[in-house]
């Protein structure tokens, strides 16, 4: 805040000589002058005593000029008077912001005992502050008190904001505490520093939270809550009242970004990104210690999430889960988590790679599955075995043999045969309409989870502008399994009559 002329400060005796009702003004509130609890929180600039004069000098030499100029007096002047009176009106008028600077020269504030202080405002040159930049007061009050670390103008470290600190936050043996009792402290006691803007803090708790150094805890009204960790709160978030700040190994979570799983998220949890880690040895990392504890059967969901995302690769030893529903009875403790395992390649399954599958330009898809799963050592996803068909099929490296059933899920791999040696490139409708596919038509496809196909839309726009000579075309073909999908026909049709009327179930 800016003073007055009466609260000019005399900074040349010992001490220095602030006026009674500056004092005051950092002591009480109100017209019932009531003590100020939050005296840490003012900053005031104030005019010197010894620069006064000449700046009064200033205003009234101004105002004399104008009352000439209004006067009847002034009405009479000549021309060449006139040019002359407006000449030093403006010349005092030009001067009068730099002796107003000269002047407002003290900055107020209190030290860390609570005292207040004065000291003059240090010139940009003292501050550092180049050519260019802004020197006005509020600038330079802010530089002044940064180098003296008494405003924070910058995020804070996130673990000065928690238990331990130098800062003595907290009391012994407090768990949580409120994010506005914490920003009302630096506000309340002179000791620590004074935050510029509330919105400073808020971006501390922001970074605490998303690095994981504190969690946040929200409230509800029927007394259950949501409990935020390595997540990025939004502002409304961190402006709520009820918000608590807790330390991390503090709080129980409510919910889990199954990213936060992945190799590479959190420090310690994956020896390596190529080991598997046991769903028991990842819920023994949210023990309070390393981590928060969770709320039951969180940690479940979020693998879960995360198989059927395509984020996390589960596996047993007879059976391997990725973009896809994860049974229950597979979630024991002895599960193995992984990251998702390479795509496996279309020429990969060909007769030159595997040619113990093939037999007269004939493979059974299970006993294709089967062999690439011993080769790699591990049980190949579905999902990838589907994702490989398609392409190939795409490409025309096979095709499927017309008894077989395609696309089938993975319990009717069996019934499914592909042959070699297509005769011509050929484009097969959902109809099962077959037309020639011209030598310079390439065709895209695969099987793709819901996620996938929802970010299709966002870069068909690129094939365009990558390839600009080329005319692009769409089809789309959905596959719905399941008890029931003979009779589903028309619901489903009308839920995809709002896209468009051009795709429909049952032909």
């Amino acid at each position: 805040m800016v003073l007055d002329t009466d609260c000019a400060v005399r900074l040349d005796t010992t001490p220095t000589t602030i006026p009674h009702w500056v004092h005051t003004l950092f002591d009480k509130r109100g017209a019932a002058q009531t003590n100020r609890e939050y005296r840490n929180a003012l900053v005031a600039l104030a005019p010197d005593v010894a620069r006064l004069i000449p700046l009064r000098r200033a205003v009234v030499e101004y105002l004399a000029w104008k009352h000439v100029e209004e006067s009847e007096q002034g009405k009479q002047l000549t021309s060449e008077q006139k040019r002359t009176l407006t000449k030093r009106m403006k010349d005092v008028e030009d001067n009068l912001p730099s002796y107003v600077r000269a002047t407002y020269n003290v900055l107020l504030d209190l030290d860390e005992e609570g005292n207040l202080r004065a000291q003059t405002l240090k010139s940009p040159d003292a501050l550092g502050i180049k050519q260019g930049e802004d020197v006005r007061p509020f600038a330079r009050i802010k530089a002044t008190l940064k180098g003296e670390d008494r405003l924070i103008v910058d995020e804070l470290a996130p673990e000065l904001l928690l238990p331990g600190s130098y800062y003595e936050l907290w009391a012994p043996g407090e768990t949580a505490k409120k994010a506005q009792e914490i920003l009302t402290a630096f506000a309340k006691f002179p000791r620590l520093p004074r935050f510029l803007s509330a919105q400073i803090f808020r971006n501390t708790l922001a970074r605490g939270c998303s690095e994981g150094a504190m969690a946040l805890r929200l409230h509800r009204p029927d007394k259950t809550f949501r409990t935020l960790w390595r997540v990025r709160p939004s502002n409304e978030e961190l402006s709520r009242p009820e918000l608590e700040v807790l330390p991390a190994e503090q709080a129980e979570l409510t919910e889990l970004d199954p990213v936060l799983l992945t190799p590479g998220i959190l420090p310690n949890l994956w020896k390596s990104p190529t080991e598997p880690i046991l769903l028991y040895n990842m819920a023994d990392y949210y023990n309070g210690k390393n981590a928060p504890t969770l709320k039951e059967g969180l940690l479940v969901a979020a693998v879960s999430k995360g198989v059927q995302l395509g984020i996390l690769w589960v596996r047993t030893p007879t059976r391997s889960y990725l973009k896809e529903l994860l049974p229950v009875d597979a979630l024991t403790d002895t599960l193995e988590l992984l990251a998702p395992p390479p795509a496996l390649k279309s020429e990969d399954l060909l007769p030159n790679v595997i040619p113990n599958v093939w037999d007269n330009k004939e493979a059974e898809l299970d006993t294709m599955w089967s062999t690439v799963g011993a080769e790699r050592g591990y049980a190949v996803p579905w999902v990838l075995m589907t994702e490989a068909i398609e392409i190939g099929l795409q490409q025309r490296l096979w095709e499927v043999s017309p008894n077989s059933i395609w696309p089938c899920g993975e319990d009717r791999a069996g019934q499914v045969v592909l042959t070699l040696g297509v005769k011509s490139k050929v484009k097969e409708s959902h109809h099962g309409i077959q037309s020639p596919l011209p030598n310079d038509t390439v065709t895209a496809g695969g099987a793709i989870t819901a996620l996938e196909l929802s970010k299709i839309a966002d870069i068909l726009s690129d094939l365009t502008t990558e390839t600009p000579s080329l005319t692009f075309s769409y089809e789309l073909f959905i596959t719905a399994k399941g008890e029931g999908a003979d009779t589903a026909s028309i619901k489903l049709n009308a839920i995809l009559g709002k896209a468009s009327s051009k795709i429909k179930f049952g032909g």
